[in-house]
């Protein structure tokens, strides 16, 4: 009987792939959570700034 694994071997350039893919996935996700922090406190960012700069 030949022995088979449940895991099939990635080369380098599959890995690699993933890794970019997963990153961007990530990023990408971020950036959307990061626009609706800012929309929805929008008016408390921009009161800090206003201070901040006053």
């Amino acid at each position: 009987m030949s022995y088979s694994s449940r895991r099939r071997y990635n080369n380098r350039r599959e890995r690699s792939k993933k890794i970019t893919k997963n990153i961007k996935r990530t990023v990408v996700i971020f950036l959307i959570a990061l626009v609706v922090y800012f929309i929805k406190y929008r008016v408390s960012i921009m009161d800090y700034l206003g201070t901040y700069f006053y």
